[in-house]
């Protein structure tokens, strides 16, 4: 007995795709290469590269032109600052003067205040004497020694406080 054969296989669809895939393909691969060669055409215009060279120029010129600006301002700025030098210094030897007028009129001021306050402190040093020989005319009890110590207390004082 001869072997069956198989059903028949019907397609799934009516139509048949395959001759559709390869169309959609081949326009695919046509529409990439069309996209491609518009951007390499767009990219490889002539007046691009002009317009590239004009913007390194204008570049290059704003550059120089930017270097000249910074010297020009630096040379302003030293030349600002030199003549704030140059009057610092005037008035530092004109000032020089008076401080040394300053500093001559404080040394002699302290020699003043030395030479005061030694006098004081030898006042001071003989109103303690006599108010310690005061001391001991009081323990002696003569009144004439008492009224000189308290007279000569007096006058050192006097004499201290002026």
């Amino acid at each position: 007995m001869p072997a069956p054969t198989p059903p028949e296989k019907k397609p799934d669809r009516h139509y048949d795709f395959r001759g559709t895939n390869i169309v959609f393909a081949l326009c695919s691969l046509g529409l990439l290469a069309v996209t491609l060669l518009m951007v390499i055409m767009d990219y490889g215009r002539p007046w691009k590269r002009v317009q590239a060279e004009f913007r390194d120029l204008e570049r290059q010129s704003i550059v120089r032109d930017l270097e000249q600006e910074q010297q020009a301002i630096n040379e302003q700025q030293m030349a600002t600052v030199l003549q704030e030098i140059t009057a610092a210094e005037e008035g530092l030897e004109q000032r020089g003067s008076e401080v040394e007028a300053f500093e001559d009129s404080i040394a002699v001021l302290d020699k003043r205040v030395f030479e005061s306050d030694k006098l004081m402190r030898a006042r001071k040093t003989q109103i303690d004497a006599a108010k310690w020989q005061y001391d001991i005319a009081l323990q002696g009890g003569s009144e004439s020694s008492i009224a000189s110590a308290r007279e000569k207390i007096d006058t050192l004082t006097a004499e201290w406080q002026q």
